[in-house]
């Protein structure tokens, strides 16, 4: 009979680590922990302390940078999740020096992100620049859609927000209409009803409450509510070779000012005797014309800009033959790049809201698509 050693997979052991061993050259962990140490400035970082004096000790800006991007490069953007691993796995306890930073810590680090990132994004990308990474070849602008943190149950205009209050009205109403129906039911089916009952109740409530504070908000402002179209600038018949203007009553208005070189619009104002005998005041004005007449202000049609010239003779290059083989290329340019970091990498989320805020996380997702082809490439990190 087979007589095998003893399987102690489960078993726990007391085994003496050595942190800078389990980061091996050649690793995406490596790069970054060399880049991080021998090239990054981070002393824009100390300006946000001031507990030498005291206070608790904070984690260095070193160790935080390594465990986040190293993170995301495995997928990790939950700041639990990184947190968890701090804890849990050898790569990120050999990262960190056993920190085990709080997930609220590594939150803190990522929201403020924004006043230090474009620095060391700058950095990286000179670092590729030595590397001859970037071919100066071409350059391609482009786009792609990741999801934010923000929710589309709380967007809407303020109809389907009525609307949706409604519903969870009717939905309340309704877990109550069972429960009468129902009266044998466990009670720990009540209990698990009567809190969805309650959690549709409040969600209701801030509906209803975020209704009547903007409708007390616009009805304090004491705008006069427009009962009828008014007459816009497109229906008065503007000469502009000649600078005239006629209302749609057909009666001459004047010109208030000549414009200047630099005019957008052109202003005209009716006469007081015109407006107040006009059949089509009630369309043309908010108010009866006692001291204050009808004024209208025509865009002035102006030459192009310089700027819109370029974007024409832009436009016109791409659809040509030869501007549309140099236009296809981009794919092979810049599609890589979204594909690595959005599907490779599993960065495909954003966790934090304003465009400040998710710039400079969108910032770090690209110093991990940077560091990595530094260490593709690049001897330097070998």
């Amino acid at each position: 009979m087979a007589n095998y050693k003893p399987n102690d997979s489960h078993q726990n052991q007391f085994i003496a680590v050595d942190f800078s061993a389990q980061i091996i050259p050649g690793t995406f962990e490596y790069a970054l922990s060399h880049i991080v140490d021998n090239h990054l400035d981070l002393s824009s970082f100390d300006a946000r302390y001031n507990n030498d004096n005291g206070g608790a000790t904070a984690y260095s800006p070193a160790i935080m940078l390594k465990i986040i991007l190293f993170a995301y490069s495995r997928g990790y953007i939950s700041s639990r999740k990184i947190a968890q691993a701090c804890q849990t796995n050898i790569t990120f306890i050999a990262l960190s020096g056993d920190a085990q930073p709080h997930f609220t810590s590594i939150a803190s680090f990522v929201t403020n992100m924004s006043e230090h990132i474009e620095p060391l994004f700058t950095k990286v990308l000179l670092i590729c620049q030595q590397q001859n990474l970037i071919g100066h070849q071409m350059f391609a602008i482009d786009g792609c859609k990741i999801s934010s943190n923000a929710s589309k149950e709380w967007s809407g205009t303020h109809q389907e927000l009525k609307q949706k209050a409604e519903r969870l009205k009717l939905a309340s109403k309704r877990i109550i209409a069972a429960h009468k129906a129902q009266d044998e039911c466990p009670d720990t089916e009540i209990a698990k009803d009567l809190k969805q009952k309650e959690k549709l109740d409040n969600t209701a409530k801030k509906i209803a409450q975020f209704l009547a504070d903007k409708s007390e908000r616009i009805g304090n402002r004491n705008t006069p509510v427009k009962s009828h179209k008014l007459f816009t600038y497109d229906e008065f018949k503007f000469d502009a070779e000649n600078l005239t203007c006629i209302c749609p009553a057909g009666n001459t208005m004047w010109l208030t000012a000549k414009p200047k070189a630099d005019a957008t619009h052109t202003r005209f104002q009716a006469y007081l005797k015109d407006c107040r005998d006009c059949p089509m005041r009630a369309q043309c004005m908010q108010k009866e014309p006692k001291n204050h007449v009808r004024q209208v202000s025509i865009p002035i049609a102006k030459q192009r800009t310089a700027a819109q010239i370029l974007s024409d003779k832009m436009k016109a290059k791409i659809d040509s033959p030869q501007g549309r083989r140099e236009y296809s290329k981009r794919l092979g340019c810049i599609e890589p790049v979204f594909a690595n970091i959005t599907k490779n990498k599993g960065m495909d989320y954003f966790t934090l809201r304003g465009k400040t805020k998710v710039n400079a996380q969108w910032q770090m997702y690209c110093l991990v698509h940077n560091i990595e082809k530094l260490r593709n490439t690049s001897e330097m990190i070998q």
